[in-house]
């Protein structure tokens, strides 16, 4: 619709701001304050407007937990901040990611200290929250099965219909494993897995409206691409090296538009310098990725921190950091095989 929310921290506690489509943003409003510890700001958003905010704040306990509050669409208010884990130790949860289906639901990530302070002992834990902000099911849920060196990184990608995929590092960031949590609306038949890399972080997906999940990661010196069929029973089986040339590799990021067609990008290191490349991934549930372009983007010292966003209609916008400590971007038109300069 046009619409866009800004949502931040500051010392005050959290705030945001609404901006119409075709308007300005208006003045911040305070969401909630939750002590000291108010931080790690996100934000997802339907094409109709409902937004979703999370972030980690203080209990009055002095224990980090998980909030939210929704804006509804078409309206211009925010919710009260619900609580949505609820662990009791000093630092149990950080890192918390937000997704959300057309139709208002929104799945919530986290990672969980399950003893105090001991990052060894993280999960991926998860919960629903429904279109007015408030939790649903009997409580969180732990995802992941847990491993030596805990759980790291988690994110979480719903389809337009609440398909979801929940992915993180089992171990440290370093020698650790990718894994995926496949699930269909409201935790349907959920599909764990591991994949066994020992490649350390680096992992993104995106999930269509059909449910099928598509992947992208690291896997030693190449950047792995990947698909799951939807429904039960099925596992990301199609294991494709999607990298060009290059003698090594850093992301990757992946989005996709409302069709389904996915695009990744990542980092290459070649001819002594750092290029950007991009592969795309035609929609359906049986497509494997194209071929690896080299993008119209000046090789560099570095080039880190690379983004990609996909509008809906198939639009796609680049951005990274240059060894200039300036942040770049270039785009593509829908139906475009080329960026801009």
């Amino acid at each position: 619709s046009g619409e866009a929310v800004a949502f931040w921290g500051e010392s005050g506690g959290m705030y945001a701001s609404r901006r119409p489509a075709g308007s300005s943003f208006g003045a911040p409003v305070l969401i909630s304050t939750n002590g000291d510890g108010a931080s790690l700001p996100q934000v997802s958003m339907t094409p109709s407007g409902h937004a979703v905010l999370v972030w980690r704040g203080d209990d009055n306990a002095d224990n980090d937990q998980v909030y939210v509050s929704v804006k509804k669409a078409g309206e211009s208010t925010f919710s009260s901040a619900n609580q949505v884990s609820t662990e009791s130790f000093p630092t149990p949860n950080v890192d918390p990611h937000v997704d959300v289906a057309d139709g208002g639901t929104a799945l919530v990530v986290w990672k969980a200290n399950t003893i105090d302070d001991d990052d060894k002992s993280s999960r991926v834990r998860q919960r629903y929250v429904n279109t007015h902000g408030n939790v649903l099911g009997g409580g969180a849920t732990t995802i992941s099965p847990g491993s030596a060196n805990g759980d790291q990184f988690p994110d979480v990608a719903v389809g337009p219909n609440g398909h979801a995929l929940v992915t993180w590092t089992a171990g440290d960031s370093i020698t650790g494993d990718p894994a995926t949590y496949w699930q269909g609306p409201a935790n349907a038949t959920p599909d764990l897995q591991v994949f066994n890399t020992n490649s350390g972080s680096s992992i993104d997906g995106a999930v269509d409206s059909a449910g099928t999940a598509v992947i992208a990661y690291r896997d030693g010196a190449s950047i792995i691409g990947d698909y799951r069929p939807t429904g039960a029973g099925n596992n990301f089986i199609f294991d494709q090296a999607i990298d060009g040339p290059g003698s090594s590799f850093a992301g990757p990021e992946m989005a996709m538009d409302a069709a389904g067609r996915a695009t990744v990008v990542f980092e290459a290191f070649s001819g002594g310098q750092w290029h950007l490349q991009t592969v795309d991934r035609p929609a359906g549930n049986s497509s494997n990725f194209g071929t690896t372009t080299e993008d119209t983007v000046t090789p560099s010292a570095s080039i880190t921190n690379a983004k990609v966003a996909v509008g809906a209609g198939g639009g796609v916008i680049l951005s990274w950091e240059r060894e200039d400590e300036r942040f770049y971007a270039t785009s593509r038109d829908a139906g475009a095989s080329t960026y801009a300069p």
